[in-house]
């Protein structure tokens, strides 16, 4: 067994980016067996260079294995819609969800009804577990038909859907998505969620700062840690901790409660965080907006000390005319974030017998971070370009877009980049292109690596419809992540409004709502200004 990965979500709009990732694992797996199918197992394809095994683990039995992500996610109790935490694993997985055995308060509410996407998925599912079980009941071990007897009726299942319902399904999801579990196609395991109380039945707000959930956090911490321990209690050996994280807005708390845990229990195991920042549409309250910036401010200081590579990534200013995105919808805002996390992780996904005109350029997370933090900056950028230009008609930075606020698409001063592409050329082809583009636009000199997949990211039914082509089956995508010296202007903003209390007597109350003391602010605040000022300083290490 290859060396594992253990996956981390934590906060709503975290678990919406991971739906769109964990979709995108669950159909890549589809267009590989659908590969093996066509050359009858004689060679691998494009998708099968991409190794799923360090993101799933194997349950169910030899007859009928299951394959879920080992993934713990944190969100509110009423975040999973009409999905139910066992839905979608076998009886003997679902046998070991624990239950809450303190105090209980009969709460009456409506049922929320599975969106269409989903129940689309669940009667096709339905209809092939039925077909197989008339085939099985037709013939055993090789004997002619047979009568069926008590033992082989099935309880009623919902008749087969028209052809096209899932695709129809999918469609209908534009602008009716209001939970994540509305277009997740993935099975998860029943260990997977840990859901935190939630007052919003009573009409309370959601949390939106930082320290909302701060009561909360030390039991999300433990409750996490045990799922996550089941999950690494299986492997072999792991490779590393990918977190994806909602840590700008009211899970910020939680989210540090649960790697300080993460870090104590899995002591020198890389960890790789990607920070979702939700868009903040035109319209926004100006208390939320406040809210939200003290939130990032605080993650900022906070969280990426925890974490060995800590990069920002979100939708806030328009980014490129091939995506055509409704920031109004976390649906919409999610996907390209998910499509960045697909492409920018791939390195350490690829097959280790890979062939070279498939994949090329497989690294570990762990000699990624290192090459990352070399020069003591663990703040990185992301940048993508999705879709990619082909590698053919000559690649640019210029297609880069930027998913970090405040720095450009066109770093000025890198200090370590990874560039990855999915698909559009061949590997040996990509990674010239991605060579001679860094050499050629490079002002400094700094550590690069280079991957390249002949894979493109596969589009689910479920992807919502933000490219220009329209209903495709997979596109080419380039991710670049990546320490710079641009970053220093995103630290000492955050650090200042830090030093400022906040910006004002509103942002005060806000901080001691919080349980941030003036003195831990203060603190917060003197180590983004170093980290800054060592930025602009260059980071005095022989790079010219």
């Amino acid at each position: 067994m290859p060396p594992a990965l253990l996956s981390l979500q934590l906060g709503a709009f975290a678990n919406f980016v991971g739906a769109h990732f964990w979709n995108a694992q669950d159909e890549a797996a589809g267009w590989a067996d659908a590969e093996l199918q066509r050359d009858d197992g004689a060679g691998v394809g494009p998708f099968g260079a991409l190794d799923a095994a360090p993101l799933f683990r194997q349950g169910g039995s030899a007859s009928a294995p299951t394959f879920t992500p080992r993934l713990v996610l944190l969100d509110l109790a009423d975040a999973l819609g009409g999905v139910g935490r066992g839905d979608g694993c076998t009886a003997a997985e679902a046998a070991g969800l624990t239950t809450w055995d303190g105090p209980a308060q009969l709460v009456l509410r409506a049922a929320v009804r599975k969106s269409a996407f989903v129940r689309a998925l669940e009667a096709e599912e339905a209809a092939e577990a039925a077909e197989a079980a008339a085939d099985a009941g037709t013939r055993r071990d090789g004997e002619g038909p047979r009568e069926p007897g008590p033992a082989d009726v099935a309880p009623e299942a919902p008749p087969p859907p028209p052809p096209g319902d899932a695709a129809a399904g999918g469609a209908a999801l534009e602008g009716a998505v209001e939970f994540w579990t509305d277009y997740a196609k993935a099975a998860l395991h029943p260990r997977t969620p840990t859901l935190l109380p939630s007052d919003t039945w009573r009409g309370a707000a959601p949390p939106a700062g930082y320290g909302d959930l701060a009561d909360a956090a030390a039991g999300a911490a433990e409750a996490a840690a045990e799922s996550l321990r089941f999950f690494a209690e299986e492997c072999d050996a792991l490779c590393g901790v990918q977190v994806t994280a909602a840590d700008g807005g009211g899970f910020g708390a939680v989210a540090e409660a649960v790697l300080l845990r993460v870090r104590e229990d899995y002591p020198g195991t890389p960890l790789l965080l990607l920070s979702a920042r939700p868009p903040q549409p035109a319209g926004t309250p100006p208390q939320r907006l406040r809210a939200a910036r003290l939130s990032e401010a605080l993650a900022t200081a906070r969280v990426a000390q925890l974490a060995d590579v800590y990069c920002p990534m979100g939708l806030r200013h328009p980014r490129s005319a091939s995506l055509r995105i409704d920031e109004a919808q976390l649906f919409h805002a999610a996907a390209p974030l998910a499509a960045f996390a697909d492409a920018a992780t791939s390195p350490w996904r690829f097959a280790p017998t890979a062939p070279s005109n498939l994949a090329l350029g497989r690294q570990s997370l762990s000699d990624v971070v290192a090459m990352l933090t070399a020069r003591g900056c663990r703040h990185a950028t992301a940048g993508l370009a999705f879709p990619a230009p082909p590698a053919a008609d000559g690649l640019s930075l210029a297609a880069l877009a930027s998913l970090t606020e405040g720095v450009p698409g066109d770093l000025a001063a890198p200090l370590a980049e990874l560039h990855v592409t999915r698909g559009g050329a061949t590997p040996p082809a990509a990674l010239h292109g991605l060579w001679s583009c860094a050499v050629r636009a490079a002002v400094t000199r700094c550590p690069r690596l280079f991957a390249a997949a002949a894979a493109p990211l596969p589009i689910p039914l479920s992807f919502p419809h933000i490219l220009a082509q329209p209903n495709p089956d997979t596109a080419p995508a380039w991710a670049r992540l990546a320490t710079a010296e641009d970053m220093a202007p995103v630290l000492r903003a955050a650090g200042g409004l830090l030093a400022r209390g906040g910006g004002g007597a509103g942002a005060a109350a806000l901080l001691a709502g919080w349980g941030v003391a003036p003195g831990d602010c203060a603190e917060d605040s003197e180590a983004l200004l170093s980290e800054a000022l060592a930025l602009e300083r260059g980071y005095d290490s022989g790079y010219d």
